[in-house]
């Protein structure tokens, strides 16, 4: 028997409830692309980091041009 977590109401009025391993394996999930290793090998990827090269927090700011995978890491979370 699996353990389920409790109910929950959906918006179109239906009772769902998903086992908790699943639960589970969804926060790490989480957990994991949001890390320095996930980071890393976005920045090996040359579109991410063009891309990275033209965002700002505002627009009289100037972009960053060199991330480092835990300022990156930061950036996402």
């Amino acid at each position: 028997m699996q353990r389920v977590t409790p109910a929950v109401t959906t918006l179109s009025g239906q009772y769902t409830a998903a086992p908790v391993n699943e639960n589970i394996d969804f926060t790490r999930f989480e957990n994991s692309y949001k890390g320095v290793a996930v980071a890393n090998l976005l920045l090996k990827n040359p579109e991410i980091t063009e891309g990275l090269k033209q965002d700002r927090t505002f627009i009289f700011s100037e972009p960053t041009q060199e991330w480092s995978a835990e300022e990156l890491a930061e950036y996402i979370s």
